[in-house]
């Protein structure tokens, strides 16, 4: 079956401004980029919320800490400090806009343009980055403002390579199959009561909505969207049944993550492990079906780990603390001197704000705690 994708996007003012929607060095917030600076006065920014840190619960002294998290914090910092630099669309480089409270910079639209995609990245970035400021002393609600936005309705335009998407309002359900790699963070925090019924995976790409007018003036404009959710298929719904295991890691791992939250372990690990069996350290990447592509080690590492971690089954035993360790380096391999993360190991392929964000909600050292 072809499923259709539609990314959301706010429109507002003359000036043309998009939201789009889908979460050791400087300890100072930089300025908004020199290139565009976003018409915030005329763009609807939501009441925001300031989300609650508990730095105090992470255990730095726990095996968890200790494996995945103390032996990258060098690498960690570099990244933090990269993405408070501002968006950059030459070389591409998503960045932080402080005016805004969001990441900018996301491949929409046809081609990379100032987007501020709200689940991804400005949820997998904002919920780890705003923790990850918190220590250096800057405040940042990446999270908080996301969430907001997210509360919103979208209706829909047309994007300048002709992509668009007719149909009714829509509103976001908290269902991105993401919000499962979070854990129970959201109900934590308070920002819906419950995890959806079942996983759904993210609609198929094409299709761009906007609240009005058209986004014929990207990439010059700042534009808010969020791809959306295919709300008429369900991948797996937890205790219904075995978890399909044709699906690649970013849609399989949240299946995994849905069914231990779920209560449902013996089935979670069951299908981790057949996740795990398919990992090969000499090419860095995952065997059929759970690769999507080989080349993508940062994305399809970070929801390996993400579920690894958040599960705990990473300790089983010494082979499967020996993969998620392996696949750990893989993913920081993918980083570059000045703190980019790119698609693929060793730095190759282009920089993304997708493999920055599952790079640092997959180190996020408090995972273990929404579980």
């Amino acid at each position: 079956m072809t499923l259709s994708r539609r990314a959301f996007l706010i429109v507002a003012g003359a000036t043309v401004a998009v939201v789009l929607i889908e979460i050791v060095t400087p300890k100072m917030i930089i300025p908004p980029p020199t290139t565009t600076t976003p018409n915030t006065s005329q763009t609807k920014i939501p009441p925001i919320t300031s989300p609650t840190i508990t730095t105090s619960a992470v255990q730095t002294g726990s095996s968890d800490y200790q494996t995945f998290i103390a032996p990258n914090l060098t690498k960690i910092e570099l990244l933090r400090s990269n993405l408070m630099q501002p968006f950059s669309s030459n070389p591409i480089k998503p960045g932080y806009d402080p005016s805004l409270g969001l990441m900018l910079g996301d491949h929409m639209c046809g081609g990379w343009n100032m987007g501020a995609t709200l689940v991804d990245p400005n949820l997998t970035i904002g919920i780890p980055l705003d923790y990850w400021n918190s220590l250096q002393g800057i405040t940042s609600n990446i999270e908080a403002t996301a969430r907001s936005y997210l509360k919103q309705q979208f209706i829909q335009g047309t994007c300048p390579n002709g992509a668009g998407y007719v149909g009714s309002p829509y509103s976001y359900l908290n269902d991105d199959r993401r919000e499962f790699i979070f854990g129970n963070r959201a109900i934590q925090q308070g920002y819906f009561p419950s995890l959806p019924s079942c996983v759904r995976p993210t609609a198929s790409p094409g299709d761009y909505g906007f609240i009005s007018g058209d986004n014929s003036a990207l990439p010059s404009t700042l534009s808010i969207e969020m791809e959306s959710v295919d709300e008429t298929t369900c991948l797996f719904t937890p205790g219904a049944g075995n978890i399909p295991s044709g699906t690649s890691l970013p849609d399989f791992a949240p299946q995994v993550c849905a069914a231990y939250l779920a209560g449902f372990t013996n089935e979670a690990q069951t299908a981790y492990l057949q996740a795990s069996a398919a990992w090969n350290n000499s090419t860095q990447s995952f065997a059929s079906p759970f690769t999507g592509n080989p080349l993508a080690a940062a994305r399809n590492g970070g929801f390996f780990l993400a579920m690894a971690r958040g599960t705990g089954f990473w300790a089983l035993d010494s082979t499967q603390t020996a993969i998620a360790v392996q696949v750990s380096q893989a993913i920081w391999s993918c980083q570059d001197a000045q703190g980019n993360m790119h698609y693929g190991v060793n730095g190759s392929g282009s920089v993304g704000p997708e493999e920055a964000g599952m790079t640092l909600i997959s180190h996020d050292p408090r995972i273990t705690q929404w579980f």
